[in-house]
């Protein structure tokens, strides 16, 4: 399915297949989700919980907030917003994640790597399921993985 939305409010549950969403000033949250969403996102804050599956998009400054569940897969790029991602427990998930000029705040386990402004992190979190993936690139804003 394909959802644009400009302003205002949007919230969906039980979303499943492949979905494409366009956003501008809007609050979006998307709840129990299985399959894959694109998406790019404006200004607005842009949530889903309970993500099975894919998430892919661009964010220009809006706030990205994501739980994912094991096998999901987070992909996203980001000029200034902040990106908030809560994975499965035990989950195991490889991360790549880079900002140019932002903040880094993952778990103990990973290490993040200072290069001038520049803040990187590669690796996985603890788990036995080593399952899952999460890839960020952000201009400036805060990456942040629990």
């Amino acid at each position: 399915g394909k959802l644009r939305v400009f302003s205002g409010a949007l919230n969906a549950e039980k979303l499943k297949g492949f979905w494409t969403l366009q956003t501008q000033i809007s609050q979006v949250k998307l709840q129990d989700v299985t399959g894959t969403i694109q998406f790019e996102n404006g200004k607005g804050s842009f949530q889903v919980q309970s993500l099975v599956g894919r998430l892919e998009g661009q964010n220009q400054e809006g706030a990205i907030n994501a739980q994912l569940a094991l096998d999901s897969e987070l992909d996203v790029r980001s000029k200034s917003g902040r990106i908030q991602v809560q994975l499965a427990a035990g989950s195991g998930a490889a991360l790549n994640l880079k900002t140019e000029e932002g903040d880094i705040q993952a778990p103990n386990e990973v290490q993040v790597v200072r290069n001038g402004s520049e803040r990187s992190v590669r690796g996985r979190v603890r788990g036995d399921a080593q399952r899952g993936r999460v890839f960020v690139r952000a201009q400036e804003g805060t990456i942040s993985v629990k």
